[in-house]
């Protein structure tokens, strides 16, 4: 793609933007300076609330938006674009499922908060990563306006995946493996890909004008919607599949290294 040609980047977080060490490129606010210079709008598209965007990338910069929970929201300078939540009966449907699964902690995202049912061996120290506000609670359903809700289980989360009632789930929501360790649930139409089509209509930016960058199956949606795709060296074999191409992995500042060539900045 040539460099005048592009319009929006889009790349998810975890495993894509940041390193392993949870740790965001130290060109990355030279960068947004850079594509705001050029009118160039950034998406960070991710599984994470959008408090813990916001604190992970901490730039307000007008050319930056962000797609949380997986497309269940998306939001400019703190204003709420879209939002697809779950109504009372949806939610108490998938607590009674996810209660039923091995070794898991349940976390029901919302706005701007998000509710944990804490299963006792786990550390609550992994939340405050990726859920920048939270509260231990001991019963989800009595919270509303949930948008995702996600299930972390340290050894059985393909296992969980495979129960017939989590299937019977991935039926009529948007269910799917986001880590390791970590599977989410959203609304039918929630996720990356979707979220990001109805930004471009906003923006009135067409499709081809458009690259993207994932590792994981959360990004697959998004990667199948942009002009063209880019997976890590360190994504999920199915990831790869659908790219375009295959470039460094998260650890390398991959990212920020292909957006540079490809707009040929200094």
């Amino acid at each position: 793609m040539k460099k005048n040609n592009i319009k929006l980047i889009c790349s998810d977080i975890d495993g894509t933007l940041i390193d392993d060490n949870d740790q965001l490129p130290k060109n990355f606010d030279w960068l947004i300076e850079k594509l705001e210079e050029r009118g160039i709008a950034f998406v960070a598209a991710s599984g994470r609330g959008i408090a813990g965007i916001e604190n992970k990338l901490l730039n307000d910069s007008d050319n930056v938006y962000i797609i949380s929970d997986n497309g269940a929201q998306l939001s400019h300078h703190g204003e709420i674009v879209i939002k697809n939540s779950f109504n009372t009966d949806e939610l108490k449907e998938i607590i009674e499922v996810f209660r039923k699964t091995k070794e898991s902690t349940i976390i029901a995202t919302s706005e701007r908060m998000s509710y944990v049912e804490l299963h006792p061996n786990h550390e609550e120290e992994f939340l405050k990563e990726f859920f920048v506000q939270y509260t231990l609670v001991d019963d989800i359903t009595k919270y509303d306006d949930i948008t995702k809700i996600s299930l972390r289980s340290d050894y059985y989360t393909l296992a969980n995946l495979e129960l017939d009632k989590m299937q019977t789930l991935a039926k009529k929501y948007h269910l799917v493996q986001t880590a390791d360790v970590f599977t989410d649930i959203m609304m039918p139409d929630s996720n990356k890909g979707n979220a990001l089509e109805k930004l471009l209509d906003i923006l009135n930016i067409d499709m081809s004008e458009t690259i993207g960058f994932g590792d994981f199956l959360n990004d697959i949606h998004m990667l199948e919607v942009v002009g063209k795709s880019y997976a890590m060296e360190n994504a999920h074999h199915l990831v790869k599949d659908v790219a375009d191409e295959i470039i460094g992995s998260n650890n390398d500042n991959s990212v920020i290294e292909k957006i540079i060539e490809l707009l040929e900045l200094k």
